[in-house]
């Protein structure tokens, strides 16, 4: 067997590069590496772990960061249907009540959003005295659900029956992001938009010059926040 040739480099700014022979790799990259990093151009071995919190048994759906309005940050995720909660330094779950997906869903879709807004039960459009962060959440099978920290549950939709409604709930879909203060939910290949500080209602379709919803050429695949300008 042949001596292995040994060269020591501390810097390294341009990192590994596995896409051409080592022969013609220059003297600021190394051709792979296991367990390591290379911050700042030093090669250093990749930082330990340790497990911040043992999750339910089951199929995870979604894990995510939410601050409810004045309160601490929680860790909230989905196991088999049900979500829970763990406030930081994250030690310990709770289950949130009255939310209940579909075990059988490979994912559950999420966003933070900011209720500012709400129609009042004469129909009147109106203000909050202070501004709600909302966590929304869709599997695609069932209702949507939501978490603001205090009030929890699944939300009327725009097919529910007998509930002598107007459709103008939070619709079923799945993929959604919260731009422009309002939030855009995805069915298939149709869009919807909410009302402006509203996650929980879509009145566009009551307006004779606006669209039930925005139609794709092919069914959406995910949804994401433009980058600002």
């Amino acid at each position: 067997m042949g001596d292995t040739l040994v060269e020591e480099k501390l810097f390294m700014p341009d990192g590994m590069n596995s896409g051409i022979n080592s022969e013609f790799l220059p003297d600021t990259q190394y051709v792979n590496s296991m367990n390591t990093v290379c911050r700042g151009g030093m090669p250093q071995t990749r930082p330990g772990y340790t497990t911040l919190l043992g999750l339910p048994c089951g199929q995870p759906q979604f894990i995510t960061l939410f601050k409810p309005t004045q309160n601490r940050t929680f860790l909230v995720f989905g196991v088999n249907g049900l979500v829970y909660k763990s406030e930081a330094p994250f030690k310990k779950y709770d289950l949130i009540d009255n939310i209940k997906f579909s075990s059988r869903a490979k994912f559950i879709a999420w966003e933070r959003t900011v209720q500012s807004s709400f129609i009042d039960e004469t129909g009147q459009f109106r203000f909050l005295n202070r501004t709600k962060n909302v966590l929304i959440m869709q599997d695609g099978l069932g209702p949507p659900a939501f978490w603001d920290g205090t009030e929890s549950g699944h939300l009327l939709t725009e097919d529910a029956q007998g509930c002598g409604e107007d459709g103008t709930f939070t619709p079923k879909g799945l993929w959604m992001a919260w731009v422009g203060n309002r939030l855009w939910v995805s069915r298939d290949n149709q869009v919807f938009a909410s009302d402006f500080g509203n996650p929980f209602r879509f009145t566009e379709k009551l307006y004779l010059a606006e669209g039930r919803s925005f139609y794709m050429p092919e069914d959406v695949t995910g949804m994401v926040k433009p980058t600002a300008d």
